[in-house]
């Protein structure tokens, strides 16, 4: 496979636990359909749960369809999409679900799924959560999968709350301190 930006052949490195095409020559990476959530996954687990599957809000993109990149995998044009709040534009091929990233935008996308989670009040999460929950017995990933992302989003909320209500902490503090179960 060839770069569709500099026609460089790419070469297989591997991220997290997941095999990527990179270009040596403009340092842009090849994804395959399903790869960046697999790399968030590994790389940035807590914010794995936003799902990094840039096809689930199409109708909220931004897209260029006049890109003149081509997929390496499949040779169909690449459109330019910018997702929802980012300031990334990502070429994805319409056609096998694969991303192209340039140099430096998986930083970027992890930047911004990390500051979207921060801003996060306890209220969107408790809407997260009954989502998730939802999901392991309905989701697309399967039940170990949506599990987990049951359990991040439960945690984060847990501490969400707990840094948004000190005394609520320090109650919960005094009652495990006075339980007889310890």
């Amino acid at each position: 496979m060839n770069c569709p930006k500099c026609a460089a052949a790419l070469e297989h490195q591997i991220l997290g636990h997941t095999q990527v095409d990179e270009c040596p020559q403009c340092g842009g990476v090849w994804l395959r359909s399903g790869e960046l959530a697999a790399i968030v996954e590994d790389v940035e687990s807590d914010v794995a749960w936003m799902d990094a599957r840039l096809w689930q809000k199409e109708d909220l993109f931004e897209v260029d369809s006049h890109a003149t990149a081509h997929c390496p995998s499949c040779q169909h044009g690449l459109a330019l999409v910018t997702p929802p709040n980012s300031q990334v534009q990502i070429d994805i091929c319409p056609h096998c679900e694969g991303i192209w990233l340039d140099r430096g935008e998986l930083r970027k996308i992890l930047e911004e799924m990390e500051a979207e989670l921060s801003q996060k009040t306890a209220g969107e999460l408790v809407r997260a959560a009954v989502h998730e929950g939802l999901e392991v017995v309905g989701g697309e990933k399967g039940i170990v999968a949506e599990w987990k992302d049951f359990s991040t989003v439960m945690r984060l909320l847990q501490y969400r709350l707990l840094s948004e209500n000190p005394k609520l902490r320090e109650a919960l503090l005094a009652l495990a301190a006075s339980s007889p179960f310890k």
